[in-house]
């Protein structure tokens, strides 16, 4: 077998950049399936799903009539993506992973031994 007849796909293992993002927002807003928006991306179909949860915030719509029941808030709430909310959790949780410092945890310690 040749190099080109090779069939495995090789993964592309970077992180979905702001530009990414935009173009998921947009999809979505559009209509397209997860499984569309993997396609046109190049990207695993759970990465679009991840990425979507990250991203999702609650918002809420002002209904035209208000019903006379007292349960009625008159409001609707409906959940949308937005590409910089999912920006600023990414960077949120980068900062946050890797190995943290044990000395900046254990100041009675370096009291002690200063």
């Amino acid at each position: 077998m040749s190099q080109k007849d090779c069939t495995t796909k090789l993964a592309k293992s970077q992180h979905l950049n702001y530009e990414e993002r935009k173009i998921i927002e947009r999809q979505l807003e559009l209509g397209s399936s997860k499984k569309q928006i993997a396609r046109l991306l190049q990207r695993d179909i759970k990465t679009i799903r991840a990425e979507i949860k990250r991203g999702m915030v609650i918002q809420r719509k002002t209904k035209r009539y208000i019903s006379k029941h007292t349960e009625d808030t008159g409001y609707i709430e409906y959940t949308k993506y937005f590409a910089d909310v999912g920006q600023k959790q990414y960077k949120t949780n980068r900062l946050n992973c890797g190995k943290k410092c044990k000395i900046a945890s254990n100041r009675d310690f370096v009291q002690f031994a200063e």
